[in-house]
């Protein structure tokens, strides 16, 4: 292998570089790397369930990714509470004008 400051040859086993003296950083690319990830946040943020059970199974190997479902899931089950909310305001405004139209029909047709 080579070293990435110099380009001199550096033995496999050498932890820094014979010639430059750099330290030599080995990847093993079978391990992934633990980053946080948005496509992991949206999903979760749009199906909180799967992301609170991708939450719960990254835990310990990846924090990161943990971290990314966990938040996703919390703001989705947030934003859904919410929501429900809104619409359930909506819906009983509506159906107290709906009730107010009838009261007032009712008492136009009694002074008739």
């Amino acid at each position: 292998m080579f070293c990435k400051k110099c380009g001199a040859w550096v033995d496999e086993s050498a932890s820094k570089c014979p010639e430059c003296g750099d330290p030599i950083v080995t990847w093993n690319p079978s391990v992934p790397e633990d980053r946080s990830s948005i496509l992991l946040a949206v999903l979760s943020f749009f199906f909180p369930l799967i992301g609170l059970i991708l939450a719960f199974i990254f835990r310990k190997n990846w924090p990161k990714r943990s971290t990314s479902c966990g938040k996703g899931a919390l703001i989705g089950i947030g934003v859904y509470v919410v929501v429900l909310f809104l619409s359930w305001m909506l819906l009983n405004c509506l159906l107290q004008v709906e009730k107010a139209q009838h009261i007032l029909l009712i008492a136009r047709l009694l002074i008739r």
